[in-house]
């Protein structure tokens, strides 16, 4: 799949390569048809990637404005209400017949200010490509308040609830994800092989033949020329594809996501961040949503997560001491995210009982906690809770079962399965509104 589908005539060719170049430099996906002057028409293969595509772009010049391939490019795109840009190439304009086609595209002016014209059209095709596919990470710098359990029980809901592709990271050394969904010996085996998270940030098994793995040696970087793994190449699916829709895959944690505290270059740390940033520009093609479930602590790995993070959802326990991890969050956040680039956050109380009245999250709604914070609590506090629930606990004797099977979406029978469900369809909703909508 591809983010951006580029239709243009032949005689444009040499434009066509220089706002590619532009667009890889962004690491945004491109798209375009392998055309010669002789091309009569579309094919097949292109107009599937036209249609995978989450906007088209046409490199508007005296040709294109003339072509028959061309017109039949927009003609598929308006139709599936696709985001339009156009970039004109030369003073030609579109005549009277394309107006409807072309009268909401986003227009950019190639011959005159080419530079500043690709830079900007690579960043409104940015915007349109976070949208498409925002990253969620699941944070409290304080352990123990149900990260994993939000991590999979309330996406793994809200994948089953709407058929999408969602992909889960393990950036936890702990990796607890991990060991939610996947028996010892299988993540244990994706490990060595480099199917697991260390590939995201340097050469591994996956992508070099000359570089060891990432996992042997704490005090060496693999600095050499990075290549992102194909997520074919690393993700875990979850979802048995012949049975349901959509996707819900996994790329495994693991303990030697530590080394990068231990690296005293930090040349190869900025080096390895570039890296994780590239992989996942990569893979929101590929997805609706990533979802990043976090170590607790404050580390090389909370800075990283942070410049890829479109929204934080982060849990609480009803308890004071859950309101550690929110202020360090705060501080964190103030020093390594300007305001420009700060993620939205939203607070959700995790493993409230459910048979008792809970005064602390009452209060914490009337906005009693918001000094202890540092920001307002009250105003980030998600409608709904998540209660205790036994369903929602990870028992030994399902190591062994599929990992469908420990979701409470699919295996959750009995008197209150109906309500926890009915609740987690409430929560993933919300959570989705917050994702969609600005910033807090």
């Amino acid at each position: 799949m591809s983010h951006l589908y580029i239709a243009f005539d032949p005689s444009d060719v040499d434009a066509l390569f220089e706002l590619h170049e532009v667009l890889r430099k962004a690491n945004i996906p491109d798209a375009f048809r392998s055309a010669t002057a002789d091309t009569p028409l579309p094919k097949i293969d292109d107009m599937e990637r036209l249609a995978e595509a989450n906007a088209v772009a046409m490199l508007a010049s005296s040709a294109s404005l003339r072509s028959k391939v061309v017109r039949q490019e927009i003609e598929l795109a308006h139709k599936l209400g696709k985001p339009l840009f156009i970039a004109f190439l030369d003073n030609e304009k579109p005549q009277l017949r394309w107006s409807a086609l072309l009268a909401d595209a986003q227009e950019f002016d190639f011959a005159t200010h080419k530079t500043k014209a690709m830079n900007d059209f690579a960043a409104e095709a940015r915007k349109i490509y976070e949208t498409k596919c925002p990253i969620v990470s699941i944070m409290n710098l304080k352990g123990g308040v149900g990260k994993t359990t939000i991590s999979s029980q309330v996406f793994g809901f809200l994948q089953k609830a709407r058929n999408n592709r969602i992909l889960l990271i393990d950036f936890d050394p702990q990796f607890n994800l991990t060991q939610f969904f996947l028996t010892q010996d299988e993540a244990d085996t994706r490990i060595e092989k480099d199917q697991s998270v260390l590939a995201m940030f340097e050469p591994s098994q996956i992508t070099s033949a000359i570089h060891p793995s990432p996992s042997l040696d704490w005090t060496t970087f693999n600095n050499g020329i990075f290549t992102p793994p194909p997520t074919s190449k690393i993700v875990r699916p979850l979802l048995p594809k012949d049975k349901l829709s959509g996707a819900l895959d996994l790329i495994t944690g693991q303990f030697e996501l530590t080394k990068y505290a231990f690296l005293e270059n930090s040349k190869y740390l900025t080096t390895a961040e570039g890296n994780l940033k590239q992989t996942i520009d990569l893979y929101r093609k590929d997805y609706d949503l990533i979802v990043i479930d976090t170590n607790p602590s404050a580390s090389f790995l909370t800075r990283v997560t942070l410049g890829v993070t479109d929204h934080i959802i982060a849990p609480i326990l009803p308890n004071p001491f859950s309101l550690r991890g929110l202020r360090l969050l705060e501080m964190i956040l103030q020093r390594f995210c300007p305001s420009a680039d700060r993620p939205g956050v939203s607070v959700l109380f995790n493993g409230v009982p459910k048979s008792q009245q809970n005064t602390f999250e009452t209060d914490a709604r009337d906005g009693a906690y918001n000094n202890d914070v540092a920001f307002s609590l009250s105003d980030a506090l998600l409608t709904n809770t998540l209660y205790q629930s036994s369903y929602l606990d990870l028992k030994t004797s399902q190591v062994e079962d599929e990992p469908l099977d420990r979701l409470a979406a699919y295996s959750a029978k009995g008197p209150f399965a109906a309500d926890l469900r009915r609740r987690l369809g409430m929560i993933s909703e919300e959570i989705m509104q917050k994702v969609s909508g600005p910033a807090i």
